[in-house]
């Protein structure tokens, strides 16, 4: 699943069965390791999701501090 999520494919046509098909949308989802804006400093984890999600429809689930 992991490895799904970090490596990039492309979509197969035409799907006979559901299962398939469901799995190759999901092959369209990806996770990408981006910077946060400072406008993010001191924020709280559940408001800077809240603020990405409603901006980008965008999941974030986890944050590094450095």
């Amino acid at each position: 699943m992991v490895s799904n999520l970090i490596s990039s494919s492309s979509e197969a046509d035409n799907q006979e069965e559901v299962w398939l098909r469901e799995y190759s949308e999901g092959m369209e989802h990806e996770i990408y390791r981006i910077p946060l804006s400072p406008k993010m400093e001191g924020k709280y984890f559940k408001d800077i999701v809240k603020i990405i999600y409603m901006k980008l429809k965008a999941i974030v689930f986890g944050l590094e501090l450095t």
